[in-house]
């Protein structure tokens, strides 16, 4: 029911990846120590991952970790996402705005420390209508210390195959 987690009927794409191990795959592989990172040569504005299912389904939520939440210090000169726009079969569903990730940052965390922060519910979905992709496009970032590319660790879409359910 969940993309995230190793899921094999869904596949991740998107606009522009870096160079390095840091395609789409990583934001829905489960592991917030990996990540998918945008490579266009600004900070991301425009830049999108999307999701294709291999049959439509319905998306009764989604929990989003939109920066590189490995390690504070990678958090922190990373872009994290600021707000996104969510397409489903290229219609426009909804925008959302995300608070600094960096601003639970717990007073004298060690840089190199895993991050604790938990992933923010995008909440409801987008209705009863199945769909067989969801775009997820970056509208605005925090910008990073050191680098100029945007990253997310994790979105898991809770989802499911209506026709699974008959």
């Amino acid at each position: 029911p969940m993309c995230g987690g190793g899921a094999g009927a869904v596949k991740a794409t998107a606009s522009t990846s870096l160079r390095g191990n840091y395609g789409p795959e990583l934001s829905i592989d489960g592991d917030r120590t990996t990540a998918w990172c945008e490579g266009d040569s600004g900070m991301g504005e425009g830049s999108f991952v999307e999701l294709t299912w291999s049959t439509p389904h319905v998306v009764a939520g989604i929990e989003f970790m939109g920066g590189y939440a490995k390690r504070w210090d990678l958090l922190e000169a990373n872009g994290r996402i600021k707000q996104v726009t969510f397409f489903a079969d290229g219609q426009q569903v909804g925008t959302r705005s995300f608070a600094d990730p960096l601003a639970s940052k717990p007073e004298g965390a060690d840089p190199k420390g895993a991050v604790s922060i938990w992933a923010a519910l995008t909440g409801p979905g987008t209705g009863d209508v199945p769909l067989t992709t969801l775009r997820m496009r970056i509208d605005e970032v925090y910008p990073g210390t050191k680098y100029k590319d945007t990253c997310v660790s994790e979105w898991t879409v809770h989802a499911f195959d209506p026709a699974a359910e008959e």
